[in-house]
């Protein structure tokens, strides 16, 4: 189990190093790798954070059924559980093109406007994002699509933790 008085402290501790307009989303997959997530979750969003990320929309369905408000995000969601997402406000992450359109397709058919969802952009592990070679189709397209609100974007470094690829980061 996680020791709650000691997250509530790191959040602090972090959240006191960034600017008031940086946002926070806590990564709570897993069961917040096995610490719990419902109350894990249940303790950030009382301290403050502004998004909590999920793996899959069952683990995003089952914090909303247990009172998690905040915002949360979906790193691999299905496209036939796009209704799903949407009833439980759970917020997709497109990483490619064909994701993307089939987003396109459920908001035109479902008539939603301006869905939150999260972009992830590929920046060196070849594994998912829009590559760079995407970034002229991918800005026409969300300009032309009123059914989409992008909430953020995003990359999962290739090499951080390595000083010697600082430059390549």
């Amino acid at each position: 189990a996680v020791d709650l008085s000691h997250l509530r402290s790191n959040f602090h501790f972090f959240k006191n190093q960034l600017s008031d307009r940086t946002r926070i989303m806590a990564m709570v997959k897993a069961d917040a790798y096995g610490c719990g997530a419902v109350e894990v979750s249940r303790v950030l969003q009382k301290e403050g954070v502004d998004y909590l990320g999920v793996a899959y929309t069952e683990e995003g369905k089952k914090l909303r059924e247990k009172d998690v408000e905040v915002a949360i995000m979906v790193m691999n969601p299905l496209p036939r559980e796009f209704p799903e997402l949407v009833r439980y406000r759970l917020e997709p992450e497109l990483s490619g093109l064909h994701m993307l359109y089939q987003w396109l397709d459920f908001v035109r058919d479902t008539k939603l406007e301006g869905y939150p969802v999260h972009l992830e952009v590929d920046t060196g592990m070849k594994r998912l994002g829009f590559g760079s070679t995407e970034n002229d189709q991918v800005a026409e397209i969300l300009r032309s699509n009123s059914g989409i609100q992008v909430s953020s974007v995003f990359s999962h470094l290739a090499s951080s933790s390595r000083p010697d690829h600082d430059s390549f980061t």
